[in-house]
């Protein structure tokens, strides 16, 4: 197993796992107090044990990080909600993404451990909320980060009307890190681990000369 795949392996399935759990958490102990579910939604977590009767929210730092229990039918920051083949795009835009990702890591060098890592990040992410989807046609999300310091409390609520940001889920913060080391790694990585071919080649190449 070359060491890309141990990397991208290890990223993939921990942050798929933990992202997975953190849902299956959030919906059998929270309680959710957003708008009216379809049924498919409604069967979904009931499936997972939800009841009404838990907390509404659990607060982690004070005017900082709770956790909630929000389902978003729809796509980030509620993008698409009123679309009505908005499923058969999250799904096109999910089978894409993983052809994209799976052809990025197969022209890796095989000692390439960050994109390795950042390809593990972005496959989980996509992953993570697609499998919600199939599973009851909403996504699952429980992080809320309140931001009360001037003067961002005020630029958010000028922006969107709250200083409460849009939650999100573990497979959003997963595809953002995933970008961001994506970006780093373009912007510092020199050139790329050596191939096969050259690592066995002699590092000094005589050149003929004429006598």
């Amino acid at each position: 197993m070359s060491q890309k795949l141990r990397v991208l392996l290890a990223v993939f399935l921990g942050t798929l796992f933990l992202d997975q759990a953190s849902k299956v958490w959030t919906v059998a102990s929270l309680a959710y107090r957003g708008p009216r579910l379809d049924e498919r939604a409604a069967a979904g977590l009931a499936q997972l044990g939800h009841s009404s009767t838990h907390p509404v929210e659990l607060v982690v730092f004070p005017n900082l990080l709770e956790l909630v229990h929000a389902q978003n039918p729809a796509a980030a920051m509620g993008m698409m909600l009123g679309f009505e083949h908005r499923y058969i795009v999250f799904a096109v835009i999910t089978v894409v993404a993983v052809g994209v990702l799976t052809m990025m890591y197969r022209a890796l060098p095989p000692t390439d451990r960050y994109q390795a890592a950042t390809i593990g990040f972005l496959l989980a992410g996509a992953l993570g909320n697609a499998i919600d989807r199939a599973h009851k046609g909403a996504v699952t999300d429980m992080i809320r980060v309140i931001v009360e310091p001037e003067p961002f409390k005020s630029w958010m609520i000028a922006a969107i009307g709250t200083n409460q940001w849009y939650t999100f889920n573990v497979a959003d913060v997963s595809i953002f890190v995933g970008v961001g080391l994506y970006l780093l790694v373009s912007l510092f990585q020199k050139d790329g681990a050596p191939t096969e071919e050259d690592a066995g080649a002699s590092p000094l190449e005589e050149t003929p000369t004429g006598v």
